[in-house]
């Protein structure tokens, strides 16, 4: 690296790795903002919801505990479901 070409090389070395860190950087930067417009939003949303042929069985099963429906069985618990995704 002593002579003109090795200079080169590691100018263009350099230049790149210069180029790759602020392209990083940038990413970094639209992530955090998209992130940050939208945090509220995301925080708010329900992850775990009860799935609808669940919710059935447990209107069944409730009639049931009452005795609306003439048994007593009881009936298993409802599951948990995570709906979010994440992007």
């Amino acid at each position: 690296m002593d002579n003109e070409k090795g200079r080169e090389v590691k100018a263009h070395y350099l230049a790149v790795g210069r180029r790759m860190r602020a392209y990083s950087a940038s990413l970094h930067e639209q992530w955090y903002e998209t992130v940050e417009s939208q945090l509220l939003a995301l925080l708010r949303r329900t992850l775990l919801v009860t799935p609808a042929h669940t919710r059935t069985s447990q209107l069944q099963g409730a009639a049931t505990d009452v005795g609306l429906l003439g048994s007593t069985a009881a009936t298993s618990k409802p599951r948990l479901a995570c709906t979010g995704t994440f992007s």
